[in-house]
Order: structure tokens, then sequence, then C-alpha cells
């Protein structure tokens, strides 16, 4: 150990550093946790679960390659908690949106950096607040709705939200299905 987790003035000489009986549990669960490198993710759950200090654990086992951050739990959490403000069915639809942008599911492309998923979603916060008031489902957006979205947008803001607009049309609509426009009202 180097660096701030071996600095013993930090919490007094004989004083118990309060990583240690975290790092105790984890050092003691390795067969629970399965084999290394763990997913820091996963041991902070782990480590939470038993009311252990979490965060700067898994830090420091990341830190020294005993485990391993992993960017996508990461951005699935972020997800989560973004599309929490809207309602099921367009939550569901953009979900499908954002594993379609992973590279999975029947609509298969190629994968999307995490960083532009986020800056996609990101971009359409306030046009699907509107849509999501206005309408069931993403199926039912028209071309009037999305030019008035850009409208209120310039430069690069305008170019992702058009990028970002044209990847969801072919992904919100059900694979197999014919309707190539979406159903007015």
């Amino acid at each position: 150990m180097s660096g701030v987790w071996a600095d013993p003035s930090a919490s007094g000489r004989g004083a118990v550093h309060p990583l240690l009986p975290a790092l105790a549990v984890v050092l003691t669960s390795r067969q629970e946790l399965g084999p290394q490198p763990w997913d820091a993710g996963h041991l902070r759950q782990f480590l939470t679960g038993r009311h252990r200090v979490a965060l700067r654990v898994a830090e420091f086992l990341t830190d020294e390659g005993v485990a391993r951050a992993n960017p996508r739990a990461a951005l699935e959490q972020w997800l989560a908690r973004r599309l929490a403000v809207l309602p099921e069915p367009f939550a569901a639809e953009m979900r499908i949106w954002a594993e379609a942008l992973h590279g999975h599911g029947p609509r298969t492309g190629r994968p999307r950096h995490p960083r532009t998923i986020e800056a996609y979603l990101r971009v359409l916060e306030t046009p699907l607040a509107t849509w999501s008031a206005r309408y069931g489902s993403l199926r039912e957006v028209t071309t009037e709705d999305l030019t008035a979205q850009l409208e209120q947008l310039t430069g690069a803001t305008r170019q992702l939200a058009m990028a970002a607009m044209r990847s969801l049309s072919p992904r919100s609509r059900p694979a197999g299905s014919c309707s190539p426009t979406p159903p007015r009202r």
C-alpha cells in the first residue's frame, strides 16, 4: 500500500484506518466474490449489503488491480436515473434504443461509445419530456414534432440533436414493423 491509503497520520497513531474492516470483509469473502479481478460495482453492492464503507475500498482495490471498473454498468445506472422521469412506454422504448446503440438487439449496428449515448440522451431530454406529455409512444412523434424541437437549437447542439433524433427512428419501432412512418393522431 502506498500514498493516502497507508498514511498513519491521517487517523492518528494506533487508530484503525476506516477502510481496514471493509477490506478485511472483502479478503475473507474471496470465494463468495469469485475470481479476480472483481467488478467494482458488484464489490460496492457486496460491501454496502454488509454495512461497510464501499466507495473507497472499491477505488483502492481498482488502483491495486484487484478490481476493475465496469463502464457499461455506470452507463446503465445513469440511463436508469434519466429514464425514470419518463412514462413507462417511452422509457421502455428508450431502453431498447440504448441497447441498440450499444450494438445489441435485433437492429444492431456499430456500437456507439458510452459518451455518445449520454450526449444523445442529454440533448433529447427536453424533446422527450414534450413528446411524452403529448403522446403515448415514440412511434406517434411526427416530422413536424422533430422540426419544432430542432428549430429551437443552433450550431453543434442542433447537429447533435439531429444525429440523436435520426438514431431514434429505426430503433423506436419493434422489429418487423411494416409501418415506415409513425401513425398520426
